[in-house]
């Protein structure tokens, strides 16, 4: 009986004499217990605690897990059950110099442990074959392979550093009880080489009946074979086998003289099943690998199974009436959770990746974040996406924000994830596209070709699985498991792990009641459309790599807190283009083969749809579009009407299966142009009213159009620009005149067109020139009333412009297009070195092209962030440029490079950078916000961040230029101060999880227009 792990020394049964021990297991549990950077608890708070904790424990002592492989057992172990119980054993083999030493016992000297080279669990056949003549030495037991069994055990004489041979064999075998009678193994005597030990009668159920031989041997030392035994009455090392020095012979042979005969021997069911302790790498990842379950409680401990053993581990799935031993271990499997026993060093790789996986950041964001208002009031709200890369589920949290003394507090009030878990499946609304319009996403509803799909597995085999495989996708949980048939197991239960997918790149979008304030005198009836739907629910879009666009009810009550269901989804969409990618989902490897789906980020404004199908009024013509892209996910977009959630006494449709046809306006994607790529989206937004800049109305011919760029990866890798007119799309057919295409390039390979953003340059309300980057480094200039395009600007094919420009009109009149360059899209972007920089063009409508010489260039430091003028001094400038400072650090030097939608707000460009990190502790790299005077490029004249985190704006913030948050690839979401006030508060998503607020001064409003909307209140 072993008491004191600590204490104990030799690893037993297997190698004691080697005086190994089980410190292991105490040197893995101490980081779990111990706060090992206690100076860092200010960090480890602002990181993983706060009042949206992403880990409390780790906030509290920024535990240590441990993760251990053990690549190989010194010796294997068979169980069997006897009676009600379990009886274990181990072969064993000992070898002793002296070619004279007597039978081994417990006390006696010179005996050591022999190593073993091979075991061959031996083919059970008919016991009458057993031994015969013929074939006596390929049938040599009669064991069922449950309750009787034989084994083959080649054993080297030395415990470590010889030649690893055959020095002896054993033969091992046993039988339980009535299985005894038909037991029957080979075991060589003296007199034949194919005598047979059994079968035998009477034996009781309660009692197991070991036999055990040797078969060869060749070696001068002595040995005497045996096996160690637990579980029964009489418990211990058994060696009936003795094989003196010298005495030689080879399997197949008999048995030389002077070598015990074949033995067996009856054992019967121990009171109580005693347990061999188990590896030293077992216990470590036991006590260094929980989860305490109450932390901040006591000591941490794995004292519960649930904190050290939740799923299986060769699946990586919960179980279900899983025994071991007689006891129950689902849902785990009575192994730690951070243990792997790789027997076979094929599946190294598979543990390792496996354990890389469950040692990433549990949460992880990628996106930008939502707010239900512009401006600082009492019932603000932030809406922040996150992902778990262990199993891929997602959550959109609701957090309250509220400011007191310019200090930030950020309180979480639901999340979506258990909400859609807890939703009947069959009660969804969720839509997808039929042959022409909206349809329920139910099997009878599919076309031909997505029953198809669906009934083809992730390995592209027809199963006919489909609508079983829909019902999943929809959340029923029926068919989960581990079985061939059955889908990988979502375990809506656990805490971590959801229906809803993974939220990675798509931005979370707030669309509340019609807000664009426009007047009647240049859109008529747009004040009774506002009126009809002020009251509406309010909701928030966000699309998931589980196939679809989900809409959450974000309803607030008269005190600004959530009404019962809020949270609650009120809509999905499963765009067409992903069906080729949704049996993925349901794959058992699918947590180490992730894919994307609808990853894009949507976008939404008012819309005026001159369709008789809507209605006679002018009111009933203006509509809420949601316009939404895939991303990686599938090539194209897809609209909706979301202008009516619930009022049933208006005439949009609302929020139900039966108005489907009338809820899906369009899609638009590869297969209608084959210049359409994958868009890779960020759509910005007028800060005023949230409005989608990429949503206008067009100058050449008074249509609403959405303008948006190709995307990447298209059949011919060129760039162009879309203009979809959102009207003639609705029947559902892309013919000539429902869109223009505008070529960019249409002449390099491996480019696309990034997202455009148009404007209105004459004031008169309607676009009529757009800007938008490619991934050759050139920013476009294209012509909305022409449909021409010509080059701006061309920073170099190394600075590629994957994000949206911001545009405003200079004091002269003319278009100033501010962009940043970069990308962080594929692998390869991690390391790249490649500088990047930020530029501000002027476009003077000539139609020429601007050179880097016409830039009066600007240098910011790399660690103040405070920006200079740098030289020459460039007479009559055409704009400005920075180059993003060199960093150290990162992977060779991995340039800093403009991430998310930068932010144009009160004569002040805001933007957001990235440094990839070479660290898989830094949770993607790292971040800098950064701010500077839009016209000139120059440090703005006053403090723009409460860099000392005092809540006051002085000089002492003067010293720096930009603050490092971390890595916010979605960018900043600002929300202005309240009326009066230039302080407002800058929200960011950062990959670790967690939420960075950022308190600015953002200055006040500066004379002129800025936009053409025309705000009324």
């Amino acid at each position: 009986m072993v008491g004191n792990l600590a204490t104990a020394k030799g690893i037993c049964p297997e190698v004691p004499s080697t005086q190994g021990g089980y410190g292991i297991a105490g040197l893995a549990y101490a980081p779990k217990t111990i706060d090992l950077r206690p100076n860092y608890a200010t960090k480890r708070n602002t990181r993983w605690g706060g009042t949206n904790p992403i880990n409390t424990d780790w906030a509290l002592r920024q535990p240590i897990s441990t993760y251990a492989v053990q690549l190989a057992e010194s010796l294997p172990s068979f169980t069997a059950t006897v009676g009600t119980g379990q009886v274990t054993l181990l072969p064993a083999c000992q070898a002793n110099s002296s070619s004279s030493a007597s039978a081994w016992t417990s006390s006696s000297s010179g005996w050591r442990n022999c190593s073993m080279t091979n075991l061959i669990v031996e083919t059970n056949v008919a016991m009458a074959d057993v031994g015969t003549d013929a074939t006596a030495r390929s049938k040599t037991c009669s064991g069922n392979g449950t309750s009787s069994q034989c084994f083959t055990v080649s054993w080297e004489d030395s415990t470590w550093g010889n030649d690893y041979d055959m020095d002896g064999i054993q033969r091992l075998g046993y039988c339980v009880g009535s299985s005894c009678s038909t037991f029957k193994m080979l075991c060589p005597t003296t007199g034949s080489a194919t005598a047979t030990l059994g079968p035998w009668a009477g034996v009781a159920s309660n009692e197991i009946r070991i036999a055990t031989c040797a078969t060869q041997a060749n070696a001068g030392h002595t040995l005497t074979f045996g096996y160690t035994l637990t579980g029964s009455t009489t418990d211990g090392a058994k060696y009936p086998i003795l094989r003196p020095g010298g005495n030689n012979f080879n399997v197949g042979g008999t048995l030389a003289s002077g070598i015990t005969a074949p033995n067996a021997a009856t054992y019967s069911q121990g009171a109580s099943t005693a347990k061999l302790l188990k590896n030293p790498l077992w216990y470590a990842a036991k006590y260094g690998g929980f989860t305490e379950s109450t932390p901040g409680t006591g000591t941490p401990a794995p004292n519960l199974t649930s904190e050290w053993d939740r799923v299986d581990n060769i699946t990586g799935l919960p179980t279900t009436g899983l025994y071991v031993g007689g006891v129950l271990c689902s849902p785990g499997d009575c192994i730690p959770d951070n243990y792997y026993d790789v027997r076979n060093p094929a599946n190294l790789v598979t543990a390792m990746s496996t354990i890389f996986d469950a040692a990433s950041t549990p949460d992880s964001a990628a996106s930008s974040v939502a707010t239900n208002t512009a401006n600082l009031q009492v019932d603000n709200y932030v809406f922040q996406a996150k992902f778990n890369p262990a199993n891929w589920s997602g959550q959109l949290l609701s957090l309250r924000l509220e400011v007191v003394n310019n200090l930030v507090t950020l309180t979480q009030k639901w999340d979506a994830a258990p909400l859609l878990d807890a939703v009947a499946p069959a009660s969804r609304v969720i839509l997808t596209k039929g042959t022409s319009d909206g349809v329920s996403f139910d099997w009878a509803s599919l076309t031909i070709n997505q029953q198809t799909l669906l009934n083809t597995n992730a390995l592209g085999v027809n199963d006919g699985m489909g609508a079983s495989r829909l019902a999943y996708l929809r959340g029923d949980d029926g068919n989960e498991g581990t079985g061939p048939t059955q889908f990988r197991q979502r375990n809506k239960a656990s805490a971590d792990n959801s229906v809803l997918g993974d939220i990675v790149n798509s931005g979370p979008l707030y669309v509340g009641g019609p807000n664009a304030g426009y007047s009647d005198v240049d859109h008529p009836g747009y004040a009774a459309f506002r009126s009809r739907y002020k009251d509406r629910k309010p909701v928030v879009y966000v699309g998931a790599n589980d196939g679809m666009l989900h809409g959450f009810d974000a309803q607030i009550d008269s005190s600004g807190n959530p009404v019962s269901t809020a949270g609650n989804e009120v809509i999905a969409y499963v765009p067409t283009p992903v069906y080729g990618t949704l049996s993925r989902l349901t794959a058992q490897n699918y947590n180490r083969n992730h894919r994307y789906l609808v990853d894009g980020s949507p976008m939404s404004a008012d819309a005026y749809l001159n369709l008789a199908s809507l209605g006679g009024s002018n009111a009933d013509k203006w509509r809420t579009l949601l316009i939404g892209n895939m991303n990686s996910g599938g090539k194209g977009f897809f609209a909706l009407d979301v202008t009516n959630p619930d009022l049933s006494t208006q005439p949009a449709p609302v929020f139900n299966v039966a108005n489907a046809a009338s809820l899906l306006l369009w899609e638009f994607t590869d297969a209608d142009d084959a210049d359409m790529g994958y868009a890779y989206n960020l759509p910005p937004q007028y800060s005023g009213n949230s409005q989608a800049k990429q949503i206008v109305k067009m100058q050449k011919n008074n249509k609403w159009a959405a303008i948006v760029g190709n995307g990447y990866n298209s059949t011919a890798g060129h760039a162009y620009l879309y203009v979809l007119y959102i009207e003639d799309g609705v029947d559902g057919s892309w013919g000539a005149g429902d869109f223009e295409k505008i070529a960019a390039d249409a002449v390099s390979l491996n480019n696309g067109l990034s997202t455009p953003v148009p404007y209105d340059s004459d004031g008169d309300g309607r676009a009529d020139v757009a800007y938008a980057g490619d991934l050759l480094g050139r920013m476009w200039r294209f012509d909305l009333i022409n449909m021409t395009s010509s080059l701006l600007f061309d920073a170099g094919t190394s600075k590629p412009i994957t994000t949206p420009p911001e545009v405003f009109t200079t004091p002269s009149g003319n278009n100033m297009v501010i962009f940043g360059t970069g990308k962080y899209l594929e692998l390869a972007d991690n390391t790249s070195t490649d500088a990047q920089s930020l530029y501000a063009v002027l476009d003077d409508g000539t139609g020429s092209t601007v050179l880097a010489g016409d830039l009066q260039q600007r240098v910011m430091d790399v660690t103040t962030r405070l920006v200079t003028t740098g030289s020459p001094t460039v007479t009559n400038p055409k704009g400005w440029t920075i180059d993003l400072p060199a960093t150290s650090g990162a992977p060779a030097n991995a340039a800093e490079r403009l991430t998310g939608i930068a932010k144009l707000v009160n004569g002040l460009f805001f933007f957001n950078t990235l440094i990839p990190s070479a660290s898989p502790c830094e949770s993607g790299g790292t971040g800098w916000i950064g701010a500077v005077d839009a016209l000139t490029g120059a440090q703005p004249n006053f403090p723009v961040f409460d860099i000392d985190n005092d809540g006051d704006f002085d000089s002492s913030d003067m010293s720096m230029g930009g603050i490092q948050i971390g890595a916010a690839l979605g960018g900043t979401t600002f929300i202005r101060g309240a009326a009066g006030s230039s302080v407002g508060v800058g929200i960011s998503s950062l990959t670790s999880g967690q939420l960075a607020d950022t308190t600015v001064n953002l200055g006040m409003p500066t004379g002129g227009r800025v936009n053409w909307r025309e705000i009324v209140r």
